[in-house]
């Protein structure tokens, strides 16, 4: 039950941070929202989200206000208003500052336990008091009535140390009462990592939970801290040593002896399963390592893509060279923004045509950055890109393909009006294969009727040419 548990702990903290290898800031693509016309969805409190939000369609649109609460690495947040919270999947152009009072527009998405929000623009209104954090024990934290609002709660800090540091592993009593606080906001997070083992800690941040593999129970908390001030230290370590037991009475001896020995199991116990967690973890990145080495380090341009909202989630550096934009420029673009003007039609119906297979969408003509077409070949393949929805894109340019065989196109167009344009008869021996092109002209200064004469086969082409030339005159066949 702890390994479920801490391996749940370990997904939750990470969810926040997937992005951070790929996701960076920069200038907003232009609002989708406003593009489609949707510019005034209906304001409802978060509370009503919470309550509804699985039974509205995630293409719907709504507003929602509340004050931030906390401000991730990857500048995603939460909000809260009153007793409700809610987690919203968006990045701004700067991060969001704790207890300013903002207007999110966006689209519901079916989280775990409750519904979150897919943000896609976000309006400041001013700066409000937060709401007083709710003094809460373990289970009150884990029965889901506090998931993804402001929370206080007690733990007692372990030896490990999860991702450098920046989380830190806490026990509510008992060998599977432990959870994670997540300090990966704070600026200096060292102050905090300076801790002794062992020491009772009062945590303040936005309590997240994380299911089990139903989708439906709790199995695992993470408490998402804003600066060093959200940990306080309640009580120091024990300050026993060995020699302060030896002098101790018998009953003081027997009662430490067996505080020391829960303290030896249980430390035990967390050591081991933080072990497991960690060789897990380890294996996991290096196979997501690997996989984003194949993808950055492809020859072709390639992507990936939202087909709902068209918003780029990554790109490889031969599209980053190609197109000639920076990969902040690049992620806050849509596939619409790279297309030629006049291919809007043609990429609608690309997108709906989607297949689970691979698949080739043929020709599509993109512009650069600046102004270039080019026509790319277009390979996609549908994939889950960190739980969302999304296409693999392989771009080909045959920009070049396409240019020489329109001027081999022009070329052979050229000749066929010269042929016919001109006087001259026109005899072609080509000398690998023995073959003759005889003109319509030159047939008829022989006097011969073209439907009469075919090209001929000179079997003798290491003879001389001029003997060649005159057997294949004298020697044509006709029907």
């Amino acid at each position: 039950m702890g390994r479920i548990w801490a391996q749940g702990a370990i997904r939750a903290s990470l969810l926040a941070w997937l992005w951070g290898s790929l996701a960076v800031s920069g200038a907003e693509a232009p609002d989708p929202l406003t593009q489609r016309g949707e510019t005034n969805p209906p304001l409802i409190t978060i509370r009503q989200f919470l309550e509804s939000g699985r039974e509205w369609h995630e293409t719907n649109v709504l507003r929602l206000q509340g004050v931030v609460t906390a401000s991730l690495l990857d500048q995603t947040y939460f909000l809260q208003d009153g007793d409700a919270g809610v987690y919203v999947f968006h990045r701004p152009v700067a991060a969001l500052r704790v207890g300013e009072w903002v207007e999110v527009t966006g689209h519901p998405s079916l989280g775990n336990l409750k519904p979150l929000l897919d943000g896609r623009a976000v309006r400041s209104l001013g700066m409000r008091a937060l709401p007083t954090p709710a003094a809460v024990t373990f289970a009150e934290a884990m029965s889901g009535l506090h998931h993804m609002r402001l929370i206080r709660i007690q733990g007692r800090l372990a030896e490990e140390r999860l991702r450098g540091g920046r989380n830190l592993v806490l026990s509510a009593g008992g060998s599977t009462n432990t959870f994670l606080a997540d300090l990966g906001s704070l600026p200096n997070p060292e102050v905090v990592s300076r801790i002794q083992p062992g020491s009772l800690l009062e945590l303040t941040g936005v309590g997240h939970l994380k299911t089990d593999a139903t989708g439906t129970l709790p199995a695992s908390l993470t408490v998402f801290a804003r600066s060093a001030a959200d940990v306080v230290v309640v009580r120091e370590p024990p300050w026993w040593t060995r020699e302060r037991i030896l002098v101790a009475t018998p009953i003081s001896l027997g009662a430490l002896g067996l505080a020391l020995l829960w303290g030896w199991t249980l430390r035990r116990q967390v050591r081991r399963q933080t072990a497991d967690l960690r060789a897990r973890l380890e294996a996991q990145t290096a196979l997501e390592h690997r996989y984003r080495q194949l993808f950055q380090a492809n020859p072709h341009p390639m992507w990936v893509f939202n087909p709902d909202t068209l918003r780029f989630l990554a790109v490889n550096d031969s599209a980053l060279q190609h197109y000639g934009y920076s990969n902040v420029e690049f992620l806050g673009l849509t596939v619409r923004d790279i297309r030629a003007p006049e291919d809007g039609t043609a990429l609608k119906r690309v997108v709906d045509a989607a297949t689970p297979e691979l698949k080739a969408a043929g020709l599509s003509r993109h512009r650069k950055k600046n102004g270039q077409i080019i026509v790319v070949q277009i390979t996609l393949h549908p994939l889950n890109f960190d739980g969302l929805k999304a296409e693999l894109v392989l771009a080909h340019d045959v920009t070049e393909q396409q240019r020489v065989e329109n001027a081999l196109r022009e070329s052979e167009e050229r000749l066929a009006l010269a042929l016919q344009g001109t006087s001259d008869g026109l005899w072609d021996w080509n000398v690998l294969t023995g073959e003759h092109f005889l003109s319509p002209r030159w047939k008829e200064l022989l006097g011969f009727q073209s439907d009469k004469i075919l090209s001929c086969r000179c079997e003798k082409v290491r003879e001389s040419p001029v003997f060649t030339g005159l057997y294949c005159v004298l020697g044509f066949h006709t029907k």
